[in-house]
């Protein structure tokens, strides 16, 4: 019965670690500013819309607009709190979308607003100087726009905001639990 005891126990304990690393509330909670570097951003969609200096931008912009936690872009790793590489899989821009059939207002909102359509997938990696390294796998994220003729970097300049903002979500602040 001991054994038993003992193996629930540390079932208990093993599961309770993997779930508290999933992002990095715990280790930042009591911090009045983070310090973020913007290490790298890769490309990999061979798109030549997709600007990784756009993406740089757009995520310094973000993170500064935070309210509940407040970030600070550094200029080097040294000054950093955290680290951070992104790395841009897919880019897709439509256009014209056509109209997704929700219910009948959905359907009138569609039809009479013209949209654009904007999706990234990014991977972020997290690392804590002298510290852990935290994978953020697969972040997509669709941005449509009911806007007549927006082009490709507009709707990359959205659809980046928008994957951002996710992340920083995920990755800094407490998550509810999963029912």
């Amino acid at each position: 019965m001991r054994k038993i005891a003992i193996f629930v126990l540390f079932f208990a304990i093993c599961c309770a670690s993997v779930y508290a690393e999933r992002n990095l509330y715990e280790v930042f909670k009591g911090k009045d500013v983070i310090k973020v570097y913007l290490k790298e951003v890769k490309d990999d969609t061979g798109d030549s819309l997709v600007n990784e200096n756009l993406f740089s931008e757009v995520f310094e912009d973000v993170i500064k607009k935070r309210i509940n936690i407040k970030f600070e872009p550094v200029k080097s790793p040294d000054q950093a709190d955290v680290i951070i590489e992104a790395d841009i899989h897919k880019f897709d821009y439509k256009e014209k979308v056509h109209p997704r059939f929700y219910s009948a207002y959905a359907l009138v909102a569609d039809a009479t607003a013209p949209k654009s359509s904007a999706r990234i997938v990014v991977d972020y990696t997290v690392k804590i100087p002298g510290g852990r390294e935290y994978k953020f796998k697969r972040f997509t994220t669709e941005e449509r726009q009911p806007r007549e003729g927006l082009d490709k970097d507009g709707a990359l300049k959205g659809a980046i905001i928008k994957n951002v903002n996710r992340f920083i979500y995920r990755a800094f602040y407490k998550q509810r639990k999963r029912r």
